[in-house]
């Protein structure tokens, strides 16, 4: 199974690449504002296009081949508890990113509505992913961490990630490191895999 790395400084790197793709999209429409040339045009989008194939790259050497030792269907509102830093900040840097685009087009009297179709079409699109994510959500173990995600984008916490581990007859808790983009993950006794999933984790880490 192919998995990605998730670290701090991975998602990082993809906040700056979707931001980077909204600053591409304003200057594309700067083009028309001010009648400037293609050869202009392009030498003005090189640097952030540079930009982002750096930043795919590290995005592909992020990924890694694993074993599942487990893995089951979850429920992602349920079992994972995000670090809302990490989901408050993007979303204030790309809502900023596109009023200004908004205003830009308002002050230079360009039309509206063609970035409403433009932008209306992408958030759909983001919350069709978020629905097919929530709809096949898995947790798992390997030998390296914990997976979870969807069958699209399986991320691997490693073992160094976790801060403590929590667990009783009820519940199993995995805390993580501060900062990091998950706060923790949860799995109850109604899970079927639950005393497996338990056994592994004493085996690998002490609880």
């Amino acid at each position: 199974m192919l998995v990605q790395y998730l670290t701090i400084k991975g998602e990082r790197n993809q906040i700056l690449m979707v931001a980077l793709f909204f600053v591409a999209f304003i200057l594309y429409d700067l083009r028309f504002i001010y009648a400037i040339s293609w050869y202009w045009a392009i030498l003005m989008l090189l640097p952030i296009i540079i930009i982002v194939v750096y930043l795919l790259k590290l995005q592909m050497a992020n990924k890694t081949v694993v074993q599942p030792q487990l893995l089951w269907k979850s429920n992602k509102i349920k079992s994972v508890k995000v670090n809302l830093k990490w989901l408050i900040l993007p979303f204030l840097l790309y809502s900023m990113l596109t009023l200004l685009h908004f205003a830009i087009a308002y002050i230079y009297q360009r039309p509206i509505m063609p970035l409403v179709y433009d932008y209306g079409i992408g958030a759909l699109l983001g919350i069709a992913l978020l629905w097919f994510q929530y709809k096949n959500w898995y947790m798992g173990i390997c030998n390296d961490g914990v997976l979870m995600g969807s069958k699209i984008d399986f991320k691997l916490i490693t073992w160094e990630n976790i801060k403590q581990i929590e667990s009783n007859e009820d519940f199993i808790r995995i805390l993580f490191i501060k900062n990091f983009p998950i706060k923790s993950i949860v799995t109850t006794n109604s899970n079927p895999n639950f005393e497996h999933f338990k056994a592994l984790l004493q085996y690998k880490t002490p609880i």
